[in-house]
């Protein structure tokens, strides 16, 4: 068995040879570094050998940095993850997002990291230094380059480290810390060089030129774009080479040094292509769209994101592409080109993302956190957000949420809204009884008539002190309360459902549950009938049953304890018989004249004749939630913006809400009735 093992794997290797990309990263050995560099590998390509198709776009974690996060991520064999910040802290994060360690540099480590197979990490800085580090975090040398250093290193074969400095040089340094040689260019280098697969190197400058570099450190050619080149090369099976410009072109380089194509699009690139593994290239521009092309250099799709584009794709063995936005989003794409999902952090997502070997995408922001974005189980009842759905994308709090702090505060609170998250910072609490109310300050939106209702959250305490969520919310002195405190100088760590009765809090069920300071949870409160669930990351923590509240609105509490909300969700539909098997796609009669859907997967996209409307959304339960767009400008605020419409028991109609933007009231006119199962080949667009 063994020996046919090893035949079909020489059979498989011989076959990935054979195809117009190579793949022979595609299979890799147990003790090599997951993704080792920018870029994946020596050539950039980018393309990673391992599957996402179960990543869901679920945050597992998220580490805060003390600054920006610039840096892409390096993969250990071991799962450590490292990424350097703003804040001159290079970080050494473990699988499950506690740290392991971290190094201080000097000034800013903007630069992506590699590791050698030794597992050596290598990370250069704004101090001027090429590092080189022991897995233990401890210095192993530097080496001072005449000026700061953003380029990323890449690793030869031999062990030489190739990086480049804003002195002009790109340096070739020993494993050991001595200079090989180093190639002088006519301006900063940006851009991280890669190694074709004999050797030659390429590197762009803000001189204007593609370098080719012999492993000797003589010129080989050099090719005139014109204009700075930030983005770094990609090189394909064949030797040709992808480099980006600041006009706005995509540059397809034979690797002798003369032009093979060229492609325009509507701004300066500074993000870095990707090479799949059947030759189709991906590149993000600053014009805001993700460009997948032919490799006769036609355009096979493009997506247009909300914001420019300065992160790289990277590109998953199932085909998905994962890529930033200026927007704040994370986006996975899939193949042809349609969004899969896409995942909000606080602020812009310049760095690439890293695919680990179990399908974790992790990518850095400029809000300062590392996210690790996977799939995690979920309880049984789907979030539809039918009731309810904020996701704060915008500047300040507004009416829906009304804002009560408990009686005797120490303080008062400070709730507010940055980088779309609802953020109550403040070390409020209780003065008269502590430690039997534990309450401080409480924050709460909805209908006092719900009734039966799931209600999710995504909650990121910042402190160990008290914090949680209300449901069934009368008024101040009446409602339910789960609440969970970690410090142990203040009666922590416990867990517990409590019924707050005329102001006094009696509890109904409790644990000695801990939670991690800034560590990010999915929280879910069901209330059925006279029935209390909490899970946290889809597992149920507690559970209770009572009868004093059958309604009331949602809410969020905290004692002495600053916190992180956001993704307020709650699901009437979610505790309640969901239907099953029912179809989208479709002719409609709609509030907003003939509707044509088309379903793919959970995937719904469509359009409909009003100002030649278009809809792109994701099916979750018996609800379809996503963005519509119309003419003129297919733009928010005014042309385009959220929906949510829920199908009927008989799958033959649906009801629904819409809104302009993200942040606008909704508006509950939208109904549909099915008049056919198909589409016409030639319907409205």
């Amino acid at each position: 068995m063994k020996r046919l093992t090893v035949i079909l794997l020489i059979i498989f290797i011989l076959f990935s040879f054979s195809e117009g990309v190579s793949r022979e990263n595609l299979v890799k050995s147990a003790f090599q570094n997951i993704s080792p560099m920018f870029g994946y590998n020596a050539q950039h390509t980018r393309q990673y050998p391992y599957d996402t198709s179960t990543n869901n776009g679920t945050l597992k974690w998220k580490f805060k940095a003390n600054a920006h996060i610039s840096s892409s991520p390096a993969i250990a064999s071991d799962g450590t993850i490292y990424a350097g910040s703003g804040d001159y802290y290079l970080y050494a994060i473990n699988p499950d997002g506690t740290l392991k360690w971290k190094y201080q540099a000097s000034n800013k480590v903007n630069a992506s990291p590699a590791i050698a197979p030794d597992g050596t990490i290598y990370v250069g800085s704004e101090d001027k230094n090429i590092y080189a580090l022991n897995p233990n975090g401890t210095l192993k040398w530097k080496y001072q380059t005449g000026d700061g250093v953003a380029s990323s290193p890449v690793i030869g074969t031999d062990g030489t480290i190739y990086i480049g400095s804003k002195d002009d040089y790109l340096y070739a340094i020993n494993p050991n810390g001595t200079l090989k040689w180093k190639y002088q260019t006519s301006n900063d280098i940006f851009s991280s060089p890669a190694i074709s697969a004999d050797g030659t190197i390429y590197v762009g400058s803000v001189d204007g030129y593609l370098h080719a570099i012999n492993p000797s450190g003589t010129s080989k050619w050099k090719y005139q774009i014109g204009v700075r080149i930030d983005s770094s090369p990609a090189v394909a099976s064949d030797g040709t080479i992808y480099v980006g410009s600041d006009h706005g072109y995509l540059y397809v380089i034979n690797s002798d040094g003369t032009l093979k194509w060229r492609y325009q699009t509507g701004a300066w690139i500074d993000s870095s292509p990707a090479i799949a593994y059947d030759g189709t290239i991906y590149v993000g521009s600053r014009d805001g769209y993700v460009y997948a092309l032919n490799l006769t250099g036609t355009l096979k799709w493009k997506y247009k994101t909300d914001g420019p584009i300065g992160s790289s794709p990277a590109i998953s063995s199932n085909g998905t592409i994962y890529i930033g936005s200026n927007d704040n989003y994370l986006y996975a794409i899939n193949s042809d080109g349609t969004l899969k999902w896409k995942f909000k952090t606080g602020n812009h997502v310049f760095p690439s993302p890293a695919i680990s070997s179990d399908g974790t995408v992790y990518v850095g922001s400029d809000d300062g956190y590392l996210y690790a974005i996977g799939s995690s189980s979920t309880n049984t009842q789907s979030q539809n957000c039918d009731l309810f759905l904020d996701s704060f994308e915008r500047t300040s709090i507004g009416s829906n949420w009304t804002i009560i702090d408990d009686p005797n505060p120490s303080s008062n609170s400070n709730w507010y809204i940055s980088n779309g998250r609802l953020v109550q910072d403040s070390n409020i609490y209780r003065t008269d009884n502590e430690y039997l109310y534990f309450q401080g300050t409480h924050i709460v939106a909805g209908n006092s008539s719900w009734s039966d209702y799931s209600f999710s959250f995504d909650l990121t305490p910042t402190d160990d002190d008290g914090v949680g969520a209300i449901v069934r919310y009368q008024d101040k002195n009446n409602y339910y309360r789960f609440i969970m405190v970690s410090d142990p100088t203040n009666n922590g760590p416990f867990r517990r459902i409590d019924k707050i009765v005329n102001g006094t809090p009696v509890t109904l069920t409790s644990d000695k549950g801990s939670f991690v300071v800034n560590k990010n949870y999915k929280i879910t409160i069901n209330v059925l009938s006279n029935n209390i669930e909490v899970f946290i990351d889809g597992v149920k923590i507690l559970s209770a049953t009572d009868d004093t509240f059958r309604s009331g609105k949602i809410g969020f509490t905290t004692y002495a304890c600053s916190a992180i909300f956001d993704n307020a969700c709650v699901s009437g539909s979610a505790v309640t018989q969901q239907p099953t098997g029912c179809k989208w796609t479709g002719t409609w009669d709609s509030t907003w004249g003939k509707m044509y859907l088309t379903q793919t997967g959970n995937i719904v996209t469509g359009n409909y004749e009003h100002d030649n409307g278009k809809i792109n959304g994701t099916i979750n339960g018996n609800n379809l939630i996503g963005t519509w767009a119309e003419s003129p400008t297919y733009l928010p605020p005014n042309d385009a913006g959220d929906f949510i419409l829920t199908m009927s028991s008989d799958c033959k109609s649906f009801t629904g809400k819409w809104r302009y933007g993200t942040s606008g009231d909704w508006k509950e006119d939208w109904y549909g009735t099915k008049v056919s199962d198909t589409v016409p080949s030639q319907n409205p667009k």
